[in-house]
């Protein structure tokens, strides 16, 4: 009974590392590696902190107040303020379900090719995908979900972390890689620099998981009481999110970067593995870039129906008619990319340069609202806590201006 509530007790952070580590950090992540080597480790490293700083300041307001961040603002700011988050999450959304489902299907349609060897088309991986996914969700429960995520999860952790065993690069690489600095562009790279730079941190200190992370605390009913649960809850899902991608940025660097080679498509993450198993890299990554991409696309959809329900303090049920339209709407729109042949790599990154954008506003926003605790609450900001949330802002406004000059400059390119 003890091992079971154990594990009930991290199923949130298990369930935001799915959401967290998906084929946006896995195209963020062996991108950075492939076109500049280990040298932007400094930015994983401070994103995976603030992650973990910001997780456990989100917690513990609603751990104090009972209150979501997004019931917060709308009682304690002004509606329009919620509404604000919707929109900007919903347009990320919208391009992160198209960028996933089309990496998704472009490596299986890869995979089809080496393995089958007869070519199985993007859009057919897609639609049937797709399609299998609506009737899941339309037939299962929000616990279910968390479940066959957290399965998801395992699948890709094992696939990823095996591999930093054969292609971990040296201490002097490492240490080099710690020293804070901007890359510069890359010939043959389809993103920016900047893009890129913005593209890590917002897939990894990610407005959405925060979000999420308030919605998860007040459904499992954590109090004050209850910190030390989620202080380890937290580590455990900011540490695997830090492994997971260290590994990826690592292997890209010790393979593609070697190489000489940038990454662009989806299938050139394949190789990533070979150092490890060789050919039958083909199989194992192909399986580890699904895996994770289905451990945050499904998330992604729930996102915006999800973040509804919180804003009308409802509790998320999926087989309302409601949700099922823009559950269907959303897994359909993953078809997009295949059917007219755009680039998923490319789409994706400008998703996750925009999560570096919006990140700004929702620092901002948790900085009024905790400072706005009535001084006899369980729990209130320390002056410690105003400190590191006025750094962590000014990291946040640095990065979200990077995010917006990459994403300028990669949209004006692709115009």
């Amino acid at each position: 009974m003890k091992f079971k509530n154990m594990v009930a007790s991290v199923l949130p952070g298990i369930f935001l590392i799915g959401y967290n580590i998906g084929t946006g950090s896995i195209t963020s992540m062996s991108k950075t590696g492939a076109n500049y080597g280990t040298c932007m480790l400094w930015t994983l490293v401070i994103s995976c902190l603030i992650t973990w700083y910001l997780m456990t300041l989100f917690s513990k307001y609603t751990m104090a107040t009972n209150e979501t961040i997004l019931q917060a603002a709308r009682e304690k700011c002004h509606p329009s303020v919620p509404v604000f988050f919707l929109t900007a999450v919903t347009v990320i959304i919208i391009g992160a379900v198209m960028g996933v489902m089309g990496v998704i299907s472009e490596v299986l349609a890869e995979w089809s090719v080496q393995i089958l060897n007869y070519a199985i088309p993007a859009v057919i991986w897609s639609i049937v995908l797709s399609l299998l996914i609506i009737i899941f969700l339309w037939s299962g429960t929000v616990e279910v979900v968390k479940k066959v995520l957290s399965f998801f999860v395992l699948i890709m952790f094992f696939a990823f972390m095996l591999n930093l065993f054969f292609v971990f690069p040296g201490l002097k690489d490492i240490a080099s890689g710690l020293v804070p600095r901007l890359p510069q562009n890359v010939a043959n790279s389809d993103n920016s620099a900047l893009l890129i730079t913005a593209s890590m941190v917002g897939t990894t200190v990610s407005s959405i998981v925060f979000l999420i992370r308030s919605i998860l605390v007040q459904e499992h009913g954590w109090t004050i009481k209850d910190i030390r649960v989620q202080q380890r809850d937290a580590a455990l899902s900011v540490l695997g999110m830090f492994l997971v991608s260290a590994a990826l940025m690592l292997a890209a660097a010790g393979t593609l970067y070697k190489q000489g080679l940038v990454l662009n498509n989806a299938a050139e993450m394949i190789p990533l593995l070979e150092p490890m198993i060789g050919k039958n890299s083909v199989t194992v990554m192909t399986f580890g870039i699904v895996a994770a991409g289905l451990s945050s696309h499904i998330p992604n959809i729930l996102v915006v129906p999800w973040l509804l329900c919180d804003y009308e303090q409802k509790p998320l049920v999926l087989n309302n008619r409601t949700n099922r339209i823009l559950i269907t709407v959303l897994t359909l729109l993953g078809t997009v990319i295949p059917i007219f042949g755009a680039r998923p790599v490319f789409i994706m990154l400008l998703s996750q340069g925009l999560l570096a954008v919006l990140l700004p506003a929702l620092v901002v926003l948790i900085f009024y609202l905790s400072h706005k605790i009535p001084k006899d609450a369980a729990w209130r900001p320390s002056k410690t806590d105003t400190v590191i949330l006025s750094l962590v802002l000014m990291f946040a406004l640095f990065m979200g201006s990077v995010g917006m000059m990459g994403f300028i400059q990669d949209l004006v390119r692709f115009i």
